[in-house]
């Protein structure tokens, strides 16, 4: 440095080529942020399940679904608020690892400063601050794994989206299975209605089975009312998660017309899957490799920052007796400025490296009850799906046929007088009662499987709105 130092007084052009070369590295030492990308706009889709046949008596499709899904991903403003998080954090990348803006000084003396060639008017110095070697590359590497952080975020929120869409879906599908057994309810107490008030009209019958009748028909159109508003209010909440108006139609079937495959499950391919592809866990690790970069960044503290310039000092001529004035009277003359900063204060520093340990202990221990918790909901889901799946064969099989079977003999038994019309009225019900929890069972095995889908982060069951292998990475700049 000092030798550079004596051939720039030598020559005065290399103290200005200096000064060119800080303003070049200046502008060329900053890293491009990497592009963005498509945004991704499905889950990954696995073989780890198996869909023999469908479940007895169930048929039709999920295409609606599939629809709803899609749309609810590319329009939800949430979605895009947090895609766009992503791509606000890539352009940290540019702005870290860019040299801070040279200082350009000019010194101008209140008396001037006389040498052997002449004063010294004015000095005019530019100056560039370098960090520590590799700290500027580790500034980027920092501001890339936070950007992948809010990118895993997304990933996270579009999982968290479609299974609330699925929810609201099967949900509006079981109320709309309510309601249509509210209505056949209806029916067949408007039948016994007209059967109570013939035995009356002939004297058989009582007054008393004609109002219970009324009675009942009443009871099951408020019912009905209460199922239609849930339905509206269910649909709205559908309808803010797609971006449209609260009251926009949606056509959701009934829940009996919904496909509810058999699915065996490996739990142990399961968690593995959810250990590869749990957004949580991929955002965690990205944080840990964020925090051990900080570590780094916190160590550089302990070297010195370099700062390089270059003076051009305006010299002026003497008027005083130029037949005595020097050859080089009047010529400028360049100066090159090398300095280093001092680190001093090293309990800052340590406790900066400190805190970057904490931070990593937190986050590797965050990542240890993320993956734990993962493991429970996946086997939480699955007894789940169990539980709806022998209940769905329970009701199908046995309860429903059994309870058909009573109502019918209880309405001869009315007809004959046989019955009591509280009897025929306990017969309706038990047989709408376990209609209506057969629709149930269907309901939270939909849910569960849901469930089951999101814990592993992808579907297990091939969807329009999956993907196979897709992208959820940012090449590293």
């Amino acid at each position: 440095m000092i030798r550079i130092i004596q051939r720039c007084r030598c020559q005065p052009a290399l103290g200005l080529g200096l000064g060119a070369v800080v303003i070049t590295l200046s502008g060329c030492l900053p890293m491009r942020a990497p592009e963005a990308g498509d945004r991704p706009l499905g889950r990954e889709a696995l073989s780890v399940a198996t869909a023999p046949e469908p479940l007895p008596g169930i048929s039709g499709s999920t295409g609606g679904l599939d629809a709803i899904v899609s749309e609810a991903i590319e329009r939800s403003p949430a979605l895009w608020a947090s895609w766009a998080d992503f791509e606000a954090a890539l352009q940290r990348i540019p702005q870290v690892t860019s040299l801070s803006d040279p200082q350009v000084m000019a010194t101008i003396p209140i008396e001037e400063v006389q040498t052997r060639t002449g004063p010294q008017e004015f000095i005019l110095g530019i100056q560039q601050r370098f960090p520590w070697f590799g700290v500027l590359d580790l500034r980027g590497q920092v501001a890339w794994e936070m950007a992948q952080e809010r990118l895993q975020r997304y990933l996270t929120d579009l999982l968290d989206t479609v299974r609330r869409v699925q929810g609201l879906w099967w949900e509006i599908a079981y109320q709309q299975s309510a309601r249509q057994i509210a209505t056949e309810e209806i029916d067949l107490l408007e039948g016994f209605a007209d059967v109570a008030a013939s035995r009356y009209s002939t004297g058989i019958g009582s007054q008393q089975a004609v109002l219970r009748a009324e009675l009942e028909i009443s009871r099951a159109e408020e019912q009905l009312i209460t199922i239609e508003e849930r339905i509206s209010s269910l649909t709205s909440d559908l309808n803010s998660i797609r971006d449209s108006h609260p009251l926009a139609p949606v056509e959701i079937p009934p829940l009996s017309a919904a496909d509810v495959p058999t699915i065996e499950l490996d739990l142990t391919a399961l968690i593995a899957s959810a250990e590869a592809l749990r957004p949580e866990i991929a955002e965690l690790r990205h944080r840990l490799s964020r925090h051990e970069r900080e570590r780094q960044l916190a160590r550089s503290q302990y070297f010195p920052n370099f700062t390089l310039g270059a003076n051009w000092i305006a010299v002026g001529g003497r008027p005083d007796n130029p037949a005595m004035s020097p050859p080089d009277e009047g010529q400028d003359a360049y100066s090159v400025v090398v300095g280093a900063s001092i680190p001093l204060w090293w309990r800052a520093y340590r406790a900066a490296v400190e805190e970057a340990e904490r931070n990593i202990a937190a986050t590797e221990e965050r990542l240890r009850d993320t993956e734990n918790r993962i493991s429970n909901d996946i086997f939480s889901a699955h007894f789940a799906m169990t539980e709806a799946s022998d209940l769905m064969d329970l009701y199908a099989s046995t309860l429903i046929p059994l309870a058909e079977q009573t109502l019918e003999a209880s309405e001869a038994g009315f007809a004959t007088g046989q019955l009591t019309f509280l009897d025929l009225v306990d017969a309706e019900r038990m047989f709408l009662r376990l209609r209506l929890a057969h629709e149930q069972a269907r309901r939270d095995y939909l849910l569960a499987l849901a469930d089951v889908e999101r814990a592993v982060g992808a579907a297990l069951i091939p969807h329009s709105h999956s993907t196979a292998g897709a992208s959820q990475e940012v090449t590293q700049p």
